[in-house]
């Protein structure tokens, strides 16, 4: 991927750009040269930096740190007030309503405007008094896809048997509540599953489509798509496999027996005293090639 003008590297650099992907290392990144390691993003995402340290003992591919910078929003809220109508006691409140002024007799010459004004302030000024109004915070999103009405009303028993086992403090209305919210998370495992498997089995003979549900499940989807590239998997995987053939002489495609000579250490980097600023990804990539 180094040299643009390679013939294997331009069918792979021409497949990136049709699907908007930028790769952001630059130099070799093998012992024996070649930019082999890729770090592949979206164009909107921004890489601070990225850094590629030469190969030691450890392998022959050498250590690639990328600073990814995600941007963090505070979620958006609305406040809506809210009367506690379950708590507030019936009996209470109908004799609020049979001893005010509602249930008085109506003079015939009662002016229409002036009835419905006292209707109005009547009843708030009870609802006031038995059931004060509250503010409630609540996160502003859109739900999951999958998320249909059976998930809805799954949510609410749970919610309802949780408030139930917070008054009651009942191991049996506990056992209830937890039963519920287990059989709540695998009706969401499951629907969430097929949904995904549906979407996979409905564009899977389309690339542009296929992307666009890949980009909408991770949370993408305003992002256009271009059209019909042409590109194949067949296509792709003919190329890295001329380039295993470069790499490996020419002696036909890479098997698992190419690769059998590559083993991964995985070492044991010191902990890091918590008495000091955090390490930077420099001095964590320091820690790695020592291990």
């Amino acid at each position: 991927m180094h040299d643009v003008t390679d013939t294997h590297a331009r069918p792979v650099s021409e497949l990136l750009s049709s699907f908007d992907i930028v790769q952001h290392v630059q130099g070799p990144t093998h012992s024996s040269g070649g930019t082999l390691d890729l770090v592949l993003t979206l164009s909107s995402s921004v890489i601070d930096v990225s850094t590629v340290y030469s190969p030691r003992c450890i392998s022959d591919h050498a250590l690639v740190v990328s600073v990814l910078l995600v941007p963090v929003s505070t979620p958006a809220t609305a406040v809506q007030l809210m009367r506690g109508w379950r708590r507030a006691d019936r009996s209470v409140l109908r004799r609020a309503v049979e001893d005010s002024p509602l249930c008085r007799p109506v003079p015939a010459d009662a002016d229409v405007d002036e009835l419905f004004t006292v209707y109005d302030n009547t009843l708030r000024e009870v609802a006031d008094r038995i059931a004060p109004s509250h503010a409630v915070h609540r996160r502003l999103g859109r739900t999951a896809p999958w998320f249909d009405a059976d998930c809805r009303a799954l949510r609410r028993e749970c919610r309802r048997l949780e408030r139930r086992y917070r008054r009651t403090h009942s191991v049996a209305d506990r056992r209830q509540w937890v039963d519920a919210v287990r059989h709540r998370l695998r009706v969401y495992r499951d629907n969430k599953e097929q949904y995904w498997t549906d979407r996979i089995a409905e564009h899977g003979s389309s690339s542009p489509m296929l992307w666009r549900s890949l980009s909408s499940m991770l949370g993408d989807s305003d992002r256009s798509v271009t059209g019909a590239t042409g590109h194949t998997a067949d296509g792709v995987c003919s190329v890295f496999q001329s380039q295993g053939r470069g790499r490996h002489g020419g002696h036909g495609p890479v098997t698992k027996s190419d690769h059998d000579s590559v083993s991964v250490v995985v070492g044991c980097v010191p902990a890091v005293h918590t008495d000091r600023d955090p390490p930077n990804h420099h001095e964590i990539a320091q820690q790695v090639l020592l291990a």
